[in-house]
């Protein structure tokens, strides 16, 4: 059947995708120089072998290809996983509706003053009508916000020059015709979004928005943290950074570090299945007693950073 999309359609299209690129929450890896680690692991249980890769938001400062060691594991990778797939139409669809506020209310309603006006100038910034997010859910605006900074900042080379570690694999599993997995649903993802509260949801809106006024400043800092490479101090300092933001550390507990033990377990049972992929996960997810590394240690695999 052929559709004829109209600019409605194109609305629609357009605002789940870039829910779905900010859920990934696979990000963007800045380039390594000498000695540099970033956030590469070799995990190895009963003669299997797979690896994990995390990644970490610095648009613009990423270089392909990656190390050497790194570009031979996805050179024989039987396997790509990342956190989500790219949804097909229908899932798109329910993303979308999920996103929307009930009939009848506003995205201003549930924000305070302060954040009314931020998210208004944020808006004017990159050109954007003031009513641009009025029907999304707050979760929703705050996934618009680094998804329309980062196609203005970069309106011509968005797929190249900023490509995302989560475009590259997809990249690289289509071109060596090997399969591209993914470990979470969005329909898991945006049900652990729906399940925060309207302030825990306000905490992400205005990390986001302080990331926007603040983008060098935080952009170096992710990079700085991406390249000593410890997971740890990653998680650390992001919440020690945002520790002012009311709600902010329970926001993350529940929709970053609770997924933490499903993606272990997830990444654990397919390579027990024979599936012994390259997995891109946020590297938030994998630093902490919780963590998807020590999680892994847990499962019985030997770990080794690269």
């Amino acid at each position: 059947m052929n559709f004829i999309l109209s600019t409605h359609t194109n609305r629609v299209i357009k605002k789940a995708s870039r829910l779905c690129a900010f859920l990934s929450l696979v990000l963007i890896s800045p380039q390594l120089l000498a000695g540099e680690k970033g956030y590469f692991f070799e995990i190895s249980k009963g003669g299997k072998t797979a690896y994990v890769f995390g990644s970490t938001h610095a648009p613009g400062a990423l270089t392909y290809p990656l190390r050497p060691e790194i570009e031979s594991a996805l050179d024989q990778a039987p396997c790509i996983a990342r956190e989500l797939l790219p949804p097909n139409a229908p899932t798109m669809a329910s993303l979308m509706r999920s996103s929307l506020l009930p009939e009848g209310k506003v995205l201003g309603d549930l924000l305070t003053p302060e954040m009314r006006d931020r998210l208004i100038k944020f808006l004017g910034k990159y050109h954007k009508p003031a009513t641009e997010l009025d029907r999304d859910k707050v979760w929703a605006a705050a996934a618009a916000v680094p998804f329309l900074a980062a196609m203005n900042t970069f309106p011509r080379n968005f797929g190249a020059a900023s490509k995302s570690l989560d475009d590259y694999l997809a990249q690289r599993s289509l071109a060596r015709k090997v399969p591209l997995l993914g470990i979470e649903t969005v329909r898991e993802q945006v049900a652990w979004e729906d399940s925060l509260t309207i302030v825990e949801q306000q905490a992400f809106l205005i990390e986001v928005l302080d990331s926007d006024e603040n983008q060098g400043e935080a952009e170096q800092w992710l990079i700085r943290q991406f390249r000593k490479g410890d997971i740890d101090a990653l998680r650390e300092d992001y919440l020690d950074k945002r520790a002012n933001i009311p709600a902010f550390g329970k926001a993350v507990e529940k929709f970053i570090f609770s997924r933490n033990e499903t993606q272990a377990k997830r990444i654990d049972k397919m390579v027990r299945n024979g599936s012994e992929c390259v997995f891109a996960v946020g590297a938030m997810h994998l630093g902490g007693e919780g963590g998807v590394i020590r999680l892994l240690r847990r499962h019985g695999y030997t770990i080794r950073q690269f």
